[in-house]
C-alpha cells in the first residue's frame, strides 16, 4: 500500500468516525429534548463523545444554569 493509499484509507475512516460522532450528538440532543437526561449530563456525555466541541458554548451554558 502506497503512502497515498494509506492516507486515503485514513481519511475514509475519519469521515466515518465523524458521522458516528454526529449521530451520537444528535441522540444526546433528542434525549435532552425528551427530558431523558439533564443538561449537565448532556454536556458531560457530549464532551466524552466529541472532546472540545462545546468549549465555545460551555461557559454560556454555565451562566444560564
Amino acid at each position: 500500500m502506497s503512502n497515498k493509499q494509506f492516507v486515503l484509507a485514513a481519511l475514509r475512516c475519519t469521515s466515518l468516525r465523524v458521522q458516528l460522532i454526529r449521530e451520537e450528538v444528535n441522540m444526546i440532543g433528542t434525549a435532552l429534548a425528551a427530558d431523558l437526561l439533564s443538561p449537565e449530563i448532556a454536556v458531560e456525555w457530549c464532551n466524552e463523545v466529541a472532546p472540545g466541541c462545546l468549549d465555545l458554548v460551555t461557559p454560556a451554558i454555565s451562566e444560564v444554569a
